[in-house]
């Protein structure tokens, strides 16, 4: 059994579109769009229908698309050196709790103390387009580090910052 290799193919859903729930409920597509956002004007009937629709057709919100429109993707980054250590772990596990009631997912990165993953997980991070980053450890590539500054809030925590 070992060396053996294992395929699996995934069979994606096809995706219900913006413009198929305002088809079936005869508005524009940014009429749609108001009512899953909420935000905008649009009446309570209207509201019912593109929201049965939804339902209906098993709508989901394309995050990735939204992300690029606002540019924001609602995701914090966290880097940490072990995740196994109590410490750490409920500071974490607060800041997962802090951050769900405000719709955020929480991205956490364990290096186990090995810079390069560290690096690794910042450059990944920063690519992902997180709206923040919480680190806690102390990389020694200071440049690395202000280059990120730049673009991302980045907070520090139990260590100090080069």
């Amino acid at each position: 059994m070992l060396g053996m290799e294992i395929r699996v193919k995934i069979k994606r859903a096809k995706r219900v579109l913006i413009k198929e729930i305002a088809e079936a409920c005869g508005v524009l597509t940014a009429t749609v769009s108001r009512v899953i956002n909420n935000n905008g004007r649009f009446s309570s009937e209207t509201k019912k229908k593109v929201l049965e629709a939804v339902e209906r057709l098993g709508y989901k919100t394309n995050i990735v698309a939204k992300s690029l429109r606002t540019k924001r993707t609602k995701s914090i980054g966290i880097i940490v050196p072990d995740i196994t250590n109590e410490y750490f772990s409920k500071i974490i596990l607060t800041i997962q709790d802090f951050f769900f009631t405000k719709g955020y997912s929480v991205l956490v990165c364990n290096t186990n103390e090995d810079q390069e993953k560290e690096e690794l997980y910042l450059k990944d991070l920063e690519a992902k387009w997180v709206d923040g980053l919480i680190f806690f450890f102390c990389m020694e590539d200071k440049g690395q580090i202000d280059s990120v500054r730049k673009k991302i809030p980045v907070i520090f925590v139990d260590r100090k910052a080069i």
